[in-house]
């Protein structure tokens, strides 16, 4: 895997702070779950071995670990902020198949992209706050779109972080065992890392530690 370096040659590490959202708030479990698990998004992979047929669609390839169940949605974008919209239905939610999510979604348009906007891990919602940093991807129509890898993790203190890295061989090789006829349209299309504007966090919340690795 190829790892990106600043200037210096040192890899490009960075911080950044966002926050969780607090469980016991009394609508927001009643939300979240009928957002993800009512949604007439995508709720599952493709079909290994499944023939692609794509016309205007696109692939979404996204590796994804661990196996949350995890909400896509796309956004506007404006000013350089990705305006997540708080009450809305994903376009893919489902939990990753060893390790990747593989699914048939619309592509974006150039005004705007897609990013995670909520989380469940053992009945508990996470979701990005207001001027956090959140990974957003682009999905071009007739390609699978190879996003790169997001692995998430909860600390001592009940936060979510991610760690976000491109490894394309490893896809490749993942693509090659489960879906052969899909490998000659594979194309990388590297998250770009965005503030995201919304309100569905309150003053109450915790300061999440994201910590975003470079390429690699």
């Amino acid at each position: 895997m190829r790892r990106l370096v600043g200037a210096s040659g040192r890899p490009l590490n960075f911080t950044v702070r966002a926050m969780r959202k607090r469980t016991h708030m009394r609508y927001w479990p009643i939300v979240g779950a009928s957002m993800m698990l009512c949604s007439c998004g995508v709720r599952e992979n493709i079909r290994p071995n499944s023939p692609l047929n794509l016309s205007e669609s696109a692939i979404l390839f996204l590796g994804f670990t661990p196996k949350y169940k995890v909400a896509l949605i796309r956004s506007p974008v404006e000013g350089g902020v990705w305006q997540q919209a708080v009450l809305h239905t994903p376009d893919v939610a489902t939990s990753p198949e060893n390790g990747y999510i593989l699914v048939k979604v619309k592509p974006t348009v150039a005004s705007e992209r897609m990013s995670v906007s909520l989380i469940v891990i053992d009945r508990k919602v996470y979701a990005p706050c207001p001027n956090s940093i959140g990974p957003t991807f682009a999905v071009k129509p007739g390609v699978v779109n190879y996003l790169g890898d997001l692995s998430y993790t909860v600390d001592e203190n009940d936060n979510l972080k991610y760690t976000y890295e491109v490894g394309e061989d490893r896809a490749k090789e993942f693509l090659r065992e489960h879906y052969p006829g899909y490998i000659d349209l594979f194309e990388t299309q590297p998250m770009i890392p965005m503030k995201i504007a919304n309100s569905v966090c309150h003053p109450g919340n915790q300061f999440v530690p994201i910590v975003v690795p470079t390429r690699r």
